[in-house]
Formats: structure tokens, sequence, C-alpha cells
């Protein structure tokens, strides 16, 4: 299915993925995923950009509440962690930040 059909068909559910947008060391980056991961895999983790860390971590609304108490709980163990910004996924286009 082209991309055109796959955004056509998807875009008309009412969920809409939640990213928050975190920084933390790049050496914590690795940390952060396995925590994310052991979580029950509550979200998905992807880094902007190769040796920056800026981290989008999206999760359903379903996930959402518990993925920000998990990384808000995180801040304990990941060093210098912050949550930089809470944004509603509203369509399959890159972000830009």
């Amino acid at each position: 299915m082209s991309r055109k059909g796959l955004v056509q068909r998807y875009s008309k559910r009412k969920t809409k993925a939640k990213v928050i947008l975190v920084e933390a060391p790049v050496e914590e980056i690795g940390m952060l995923n396995a925590f994310i991961d052991g979580a029950g895999r509550l979200a998905i983790n992807r880094t902007l950009r190769k040796g920056e860390g800026k981290v989008f971590v999206i999760a359903t609304p379903d996930t959402f509440e518990r993925t920000l108490e998990t990384l808000r709980g995180l801040r304990k163990f990941v060093r210098d962690l912050k949550i930089l910004k809470v944004m509603e996924l509203e369509s399959l286009e890159p972000f830009k930040i």
C-alpha cells in the first residue's frame, strides 16, 4: 500500500499518540531505553539525532499517564533527565523541532 493510502486509512482513527520529548546525557540514553522497555513496554523511544541526548517517547493515550509517571520516577536513576515537551502526534509527517 502506498504512503498516501496508509495516511488516508489510519488518519481517520480518533486515537492519536502522545509524544514526550525528553533530554538526557548521550551516555545515559541506553539506560533510559532499557528502563522504558523493562517497564512493560509502555512506549516506544526514538532518538532525534545520533549523538544528541534528545529522545521522543511515543505513548498511546491508554499508557500516556503511566509513561509520564515512569519518566518522572526515572529522574532518580537517569542522570540529568529532563522532560522538555509533551505533544500530540497529529500526523505521520516527520517531527520538526
